[in-house]
């Protein structure tokens, strides 16, 4: 006990309680979901929740997130027509190297392919992860 008897946390000083202010914080607290109109303070508006559900993705997707984000924000699924593998053709005179281009542009061709289709099963896949993730997360009761 020091020199000077005094209760803890009574004074006017450095000393003071924050459970108050612990709880007002609490109670101004946003909620992160999609409530329908008119219900409820201290909901967060539709933007706001938007960003929260896209940085949420971006952290917990990796990689592949990018694409899912962008189909959130556009508020449209990703256009995969847009990278589409074509097969390119040799325009060479020379019988012997046209064909080891053909063979070489083939061999590209199938590799590109696979790939793409593992863009977009991957796409898929974490699309509906993502749903799940917006129906349990941040949709409330009532719009459940």
């Amino acid at each position: 006990m020091g020199r000077f008897p005094v209760a803890r946390n009574t004074g006017r000083g450095r000393g003071r309680s924050s459970s108050n202010r612990r709880s007002n914080n609490e109670n101004n607290k946003r909620e992160y979901k999609f409530y329908p109109l008119g219900i409820g303070n201290n909901k967060a508006t539709f933007d706001q929740v938007k960003d929260k559900i896209e940085n949420d993705i971006q952290q917990t997707f990796g990689k592949g997130s990018r694409k899912i984000v962008e189909s959130l924000r556009n508020m449209k699924e990703y256009d995969w027509k847009v990278g589409v593998p074509t097969l390119k053709v040799s325009v060479n005179t020379d019988d012997a190297e046209k064909n080891r281009l053909n063979r070489q542009y083939e061999l590209d061709y199938t590799e590109e392919s696979r790939e793409y289709k593992k863009k977009i099963e991957q796409y898929k896949a974490d699309m509906e992860k993502a749903y799940a993730k917006i129906w349990d997360k941040y949709t409330s009761e009532p719009m459940k």
